[in-house]
């Protein structure tokens, strides 16, 4: 059976609407493309962030390096990258991860939580702040992630067995000088004199207590206004001889920042010192720009330290902290400071192999000298990179592994971790000269 005749219409609608059909796909053949991200599709909103596939142990760094603290962070991570640089036969270089917490608890943990979630960070270096420190800290424990805080918090290390802490505190710094002190320097019998600061009263406080845990005196205490800048009414008052012709009064008993502790020369009455005899060494707690202030005022109360005044007076010796280890301190303050005795984490001329290595390793990463805090970071991934090799490259052996670092030697004098997980180190000792300091210790 023959197909029923066409109406003469349909041709030309048929026609007309092919015409249409491939105009529409010419146009839309002429639309931009939308490009793919690079390596695929993105995902979700709601889905885990991805990590790249790279084999390299990580080692996540949280550090301010924005806001006002921006330049120490900074610092820390030249020290830190310095280390990382660093390679040696048989391991594979680390990767860092760096994290700007912007001085901010809060994107401070939130850094850390995204780094926990990387499978390959194995450790987190930081933060500094104290103010940041606790809650990234015990964030750190929660997680099982192992830290070692470069804070000078305090207590840092008692959120669990996953944290450490590796920072210069003020328990080191007098209990070095005080172990000197008692031995190769012969001295015994002690006079403080402080800035009135809360850090100035506890190392005040803690130096009061190591003399006399080790049997020592003390027989003087006053401190200074941290703005004061002629200090010969404080010496006068540490000698008692500020109190000569005035009346004593309750005030005047009151040790700023050194609560329930009597001045000892106002104990009973004003007693009047004699320097070097009553004590051979006066502990100033302060950077080198005030103890360059303190040292004549000292001399010119006749309190005969840097030997001004030859075999007619006993000799003092000053004693002061790592602020005051700076190449200013004789310039600034004069011969009267020469041999002054300084106690330190880091001594750059040193000859030794850990600062000799971790000079070379800093000027590759630098144009600058390094401090301290660089010294520290270095000590810290250095550390951990032990541990790495030690354990291999899981959180879990990385954090046994940090507790146990047989051999390990920083350029800070860090020795590892003790039971506490806090840094152990044997600090310099240092003699103030006209050209710079000499090593007195170890």
């Amino acid at each position: 059976m023959s197909d029923p005749p066409q109406h003469p219409g349909s041709a030309r609608l048929r026609a007309a609407a092919a015409l249409l059909l491939a105009a529409l796909l010419a146009a839309l053949a002429a639309l931009p493309a939308t490009a793919a991200p690079a390596g695929g599709a993105a995902p979700p909103p709601s889905a885990p962030p991805t990590f790249r596939a790279d084999p390299r142990p990580a080692i996540g760094v949280i550090v301010s390096l924005s806001g006002r603290f921006g330049s120490a962070g900074a610092y820390v991570l030249d020290g830190i990258r310095a280390a990382a640089g660093r390679e040696t036969a048989g391991r594979p270089p680390v990767r860092l991860e760096v994290r700007d917490d912007g001085g901010d608890p809060a994107r401070a943990v939130a850094a850390l939580e995204e780094l926990a979630r990387d499978p390959g960070v194995v450790a987190v270096l930081g933060p500094l702040l104290s103010n940041v420190a606790p809650d990234v800290t015990r964030r750190a424990e929660e997680l099982g992630v192992p830290i070692v805080s470069l804070s000078q918090k305090e207590d840092l290390a008692s959120a669990g067995p996953h944290v450490f802490s590796n920072s210069l505190s003020s328990a080191d710094q007098v209990r070095a000088l005080a172990d000197w002190a008692f031995g190769a320097g012969g001295l015994s019998r002690f006079a403080l004199l402080y800035p009135a600061t809360a850090m100035g009263g506890e190392m005040a406080g803690l130096m009061r207590a190591a003399v006399l845990e080790r049997g020592g005196s003390i027989a003087a205490i006053a401190s200074y206004g941290p703005e004061e800048t002629d200090l010969r009414g404080a010496v006068k008052r540490l000698l008692g001889s500020g109190y000569r012709g005035a009346k004593v009064g309750p005030g005047d008993r009151v040790l700023a920042h050194l609560p329930g502790i009597v001045p000892p020369q106002l104990d009973g009455g004003v007693k009047v010192l004699a320097p070097g005899v009553d004590f051979d060494a006066v502990f100033v707690p302060d950077g080198y720009k005030r103890v360059s202030l303190v040292g004549p005022a000292l001399v010119h109360e006749e309190v005969d330290i840097g030997d001004t005044y030859g075999r007619d007076r006993p000799d003092v010796k000053l004693l002061t902290v790592a602020a005051a280890h700076h190449g200013d301190l004789v310039r600034r303050g004069g011969s009267y400071l020469e041999g002054a005795v300084v106690v330190d984490a880091l001594h750059l001329e040193d000859d030794g192999e850990p600062t000799q290595h971790f000079l070379a390793a800093f000027a590759a990463q630098a144009d600058r000298p390094p401090g301290l805090l660089e010294a520290i970071a270095w000590d810290s991934a250095r550390a951990v990179m032990a541990a790495i090799d030690a354990a291999g490259a899981s959180r879990e052996g990385v954090t046994g592994a940090l507790s146990h670092l047989p051999g390990f030697q920083g350029v800070t004098g860090m020795t590892g971790f003790g039971p506490g997980r806090e840094a152990t180190r044997r600090l310099y000792v240092l003699a103030a000269t006209r050209d710079g300091f000499t090593k007195l210790a170890p």
